[in-house]
């Protein structure tokens, strides 16, 4: 079925009403007018771009066998990711950007950012430390809407080595920071923020100088300019924020008692996330709505006889209408979140018997949520 472009924005006005209601810029006539023109450009680049592109030699991809925004949750690397495309052989994938790519660094050539071959080279590492998919055998494409541009991303690992020590390094800043939880530790760690600690590539041309460098200074500046009771009231929520935020990408055990957060994903064993209320598992699908374009889903029910109602007193009290959850196969004791696909979603309802989950993308291949696999959730 050919893709009508009327016809998808009104589904991206009623999936984002209020965010365009109260877009401010488009009350200009101009803009309105130029933000429609460019929405049928990238439209009809993206619609070209899959008709035509992907049949050629050596793309191998096919939309019929696709999975959209398939979710990885990768614990060697601490990562995780949600891909726009990919072949469900995961063999080859896309990333979609409505941005510009680098029109200046080879000049007549366009070329990927460099933050963004960094994000595809991280989501070919996720793949094979997480689903052991071999990154020299796979295809990874950034596909730039505007040109439009699939351009293949080619593998570094020592690119991938820079960008997780670079990680690293914040991650070990805000350890510290949630660890002193001192005004006085975060003042002088704040303090550190400048053009010349930043700038350890020894930048000196025109970008650096007049569009990257003045807004870190300013940073400084804006602090200094405040007195001390509201210098004081910064860093005090920022430690907040900070341990807050810490905690919940961690899974301190020693805070508030107990697993908290995306950690418990793969930190917590299946008897704990049972006796904490935080899995439903051994689920087959007896409605498979996933390819509905307007509201797609999915209903499950228990193989076993235990339910799982939230009124039920042996049931798990922590699952509730309108939770975000992850949902992914597990046919074997061994199929965890973190060497499976994941879908994202929300619970639309639960009952003695069901649970019916939102999906937060629509999946027109059959193949991607099997009826013959057991799930959880």
């Amino acid at each position: 079925q050919k893709a009508d472009y009327r016809a998808c924005m009104k589904k991206a006005f009623q999936r984002y009403a209020i965010e365009l209601i109260a877009c401010a810029d488009l009350r200009d006539s101009e803009i309105e007018k130029q933000f429609f023109a460019d929405s049928k450009f990238h439209f009809e680049n993206i619609g070209r771009t899959v008709i035509e592109t992907f049949q050629m030699p050596g793309y191998e991809l096919d939309k019929t066998d696709a999975v959209i925004e398939p979710s990885y949750v990768c614990e060697a690397l601490g990562l995780q990711g949600r891909l726009d495309y990919m072949q469900r052989d995961m063999l080859s994938f896309i990333e979609m950007k409505s941005g510009k790519a680098d029109e200046y660094a080879i000049q007549g050539k366009i070329e990927p950012k460099e933050n963004h071959r960094v994000q595809m080279l991280l989501y070919q590492a996720v793949l094979e430390y997480a689903m052991d998919m071999d990154h020299r055998k796979g295809k990874a494409y950034l596909f730039y809407t505007r040109y439009p541009l699939l351009y293949p991303a080619r593998a570094s690992w020592a690119m991938v080595k820079r960008a997780i020590n670079l990680r690293n390094r914040i991650v070990a800043d805000e350890y510290g920071v949630q660890l002193h939880s001192s005004i006085e530790y975060t003042a002088r760690k704040l303090s550190e923020i400048n053009s010349e600690t930043v700038n350890e590539r020894g930048l000196t041309n025109v970008l650096w100088a007049r569009y990257l460098s003045p807004p870190i200074d300013g940073f400084a500046k804006k602090l200094q300019a405040l007195t001390p009771i509201e210098q004081a009231y910064h860093y005090s929520l920022y430690n907040f924020i900070t341990k807050e935020q810490y905690t919940t990408k961690s899974g301190d055990t020693d805070y508030e008692g107990g697993r908290m957060g995306t950690a418990s994903l793969w930190l917590s064993s299946l008897v704990e996330k049972c006796e904490a209320g935080e899995i439903l598992y051994d689920l087959k699908i007896t409605e498979n709505r996933a390819a509905d374009e307007h509201k797609a889903h999915v209903v499950l029910s228990r193989t076993g006889s235990i339910s799982f109602s939230e009124d039920m007193p042996e049931a798990l009290p922590n699952f509730r209408a309108g939770d975000a959850i992850v949902l992914y196969e597990r046919n074997e004791d061994t199929d965890n979140v973190t060497n499976k696909m994941v879908f994202k979603g929300n619970i639309e309802a639960i009952t003695e018997n069901d649970i019916k989950i939102r999906l937060r993308a629509p999946q027109r291949n059959p193949a991607v949520l099997s009826a013959d696999s057991l799930y959880a959730v």
